[in-house]
């Protein structure tokens, strides 16, 4: 009896897995091979987000897209998905993998952008790895925002943030160290525990840092077929809205609407 359970399990998960696969395999096919009748100019693809965003009662200010197991970064894709964020008037973005496959290409992401934006756009998009090596300040005003429109273009700023790992739990572990020190040396004589406001304050101070006033993302897009977050940000997404692409590989504007349009549905209790 238990080999005949094990042969059923085993069956199940094959089933899963062809199914699975069936579904990625049409969902690549649309993206893919749909693009050739059914995408437009990419000014096209920015006008119809722009034009989404307009009937939503609600648009995050800071977005992330997180590789979860896809071991191949399509530069391109990534290069559209920064530019429909500009359209959306989002003034924070960030690319995630676990391994830094992102950062890596960070050179040709940035040749891809320039190959789809105009300079309208481009002088409005701020690289974080870029701004913090040659002193730019932060461009949010307090909220994150700053927006408004001329010529037809939002004037708002894009910062985008290119992460892994790295900027995860191992922060987080600094910041505990941080913490330890402070109580050993300043603290000695304290009887109260430590607050989670102070951890937080000196936990967001690490990150600010290296990525300035960063407001917590307020929704993060898997891209891959397990529901995983990879270490990202364990500390900032306790608010965070979770939706789940199978793959960034041959994403359109239809999907990234899609997923603005579902966030603005989203009822944000706030941990209520």
């Amino acid at each position: 009896m238990y080999l005949l359970y094990r042969i059923l399990l085993g069956l199940v998960h094959f089933l899963f897995w062809c199914l699975e696969s069936v579904a990625f395999a049409c969902l690549f096919a649309r993206r893919r091979y749909g693009s050739l009748w059914g995408r437009g100019e990419p000014a096209d693809d920015f006008r119809l987000v722009a034009d989404c965003v307009k009937h939503l009662k609600n648009v995050p200010t800071h977005v992330a897209f997180v590789l979860v197991d896809e071991n191949v970064v399509s530069a391109q894709d990534l290069a559209n998905v920064i530019v429909w964020s500009f359209a959306a008037g989002i003034s924070f973005l960030t690319l995630y993998d676990h391994d830094g496959k992102i950062k890596t290409c960070e050179a040709k992401l940035m040749q891809e952008l320039a190959r789809r934006a105009d300079t309208r756009i481009l002088k409005n998009i701020v690289w974080d790895s870029l701004s913090c090596s040659n002193g730019h300040n932060d461009i949010s005003n307090g909220n994150g925002h700053c927006n408004g429109y001329k010529n037809g273009y939002s004037s708002h700023k894009l910062r985008i943030n290119l992460m892994s790992y790295e900027d995860g739990r191992p922060k987080i572990i600094r910041a505990a160290v941080e913490l330890g020190l402070r109580e050993k040396m300043g603290n000695i004589n304290r009887d109260e525990r430590l607050t989670v406001g102070e951890a937080d304050e000196v936990i967001r101070a690490v990150y600010q840092s290296q990525f300035g006033s960063m407001p917590d993302p307020e929704l993060v897009v898997w891209c891959g077929t397990t529901t995983c977050p990879a270490g990202f940000l364990p500390w900032h997404t306790s608010l965070t809205e979770f939706l789940r692409l199978q793959s960034h590989h041959g994403l359109n504007s239809s999907d990234f609407r899609t997923l603005m349009t579902s966030f603005s549905k989203c009822e944000q209790r706030l941990g209520k």
